[in-house]
């Protein structure tokens, strides 16, 4: 059983490599296994379900050859060079997605090229992010029903008195629009229970865009009405869009070209 590491050289490396490039990731293909090549390791790692470790052992090898007899992976890397992944690729990233993968490639795309999400590692930790923060394409609006114990273990300070739910999270548990409402309140540029901006700007977008201050900035840095129609990021090319600009504005790219993330 061979297993690949840092460190390691020769053909076996070699072929490593190739089937690292042809899958996307940005490697030298020198049959020397250095940092970069751990790196592509576990940038296809992340994108594939695989433990995140830099090791090739048979499960990666196995991942990675099977891709490439079925030809995904020839297709992927040339999608991920120039920037972009069609649907299909998006199904092999988040296989949970499923038709949502078609309403989402094109705007992703556009999003990623925008603001130069435009290198595997870049485009594999974007993914990567946006696929947690919206249950893998499912989500792109806030949701916000929770029971009165589950408000009590993600909001202690706000809804938890003497080890179990107050009598605020009693009264407004399961009521999505009245937990906004006070979780969100005087928070993020937001007013007052009252005012109902915890509702109106509760987390939109497949990066979860939260509270009237981060509508207003996203409004002008997308030259969209965002406060008066929150609901625009609800939109593909809109939610991606915004994804986008979260990463450019706190300096992700720089991040994941670390392979800091």
């Amino acid at each position: 059983m061979t297993i690949l590491k840092q460190g390691d050289k020769g053909q076996m490396v070699t072929e490593l490599q190739n089937l690292l490039y042809a899958a996307g990731q940005h490697v030298d293909r020198d049959g020397d296994f250095g940092k970069m090549t751990e790196q592509g390791v576990k940038n296809f790692q992340r994108q594939h379900g695989l433990m995140v470790d830099g090791v090739a052992g048979p499960q990666t090898m196995a991942a990675l050859r099977s891709m490439s007899e079925s030809g995904i992976v020839s297709d992927a890397g040339a999608q991920a060079m120039s920037g972009g992944v069609t649907a299909a690729q998006l199904r092999q990233i988040m296989p949970q997605a499923g038709a949502n993968t078609d309403k989402f490639a094109g705007s992703l795309n556009a999003a990623m090229q925008k603001y130069q999400i435009n290198t595997p590692a870049r485009i594999a930790a974007f993914l990567a992010q946006i696929g947690h923060e919206s249950g893998q394409l499912s989500r792109v609006v806030e949701n916000l029903n929770y029971s009165a114990e589950r408000l009590a273990a993600v909001w202690p300070n706000r809804y938890r008195s003497g080890g179990k739910p107050n009598a605020l999270a009693m009264q407004i548990a399961r009521n999505p629009q009245a937990i906004a409402n006070h979780t969100y309140a005087n928070r993020m540029g937001n007013g007052s229970v009252e005012s109902g901006d915890g509702w109106k700007y509760r987390g939109r977008g497949l990066i979860q865009v939260t509270g009237r201050g981060n509508y207003a900035t996203y409004s002008s840095s997308l030259n969209l009405p965002l406060i008066e129609r929150p609901e625009l990021l609800e939109q593909p090319e809109h939610a991606a869009m915004s994804a986008a600009a979260y990463w450019a504005k706190n300096s992700l790219n720089r991040l994941a070209d670390a392979g800091d993330m």
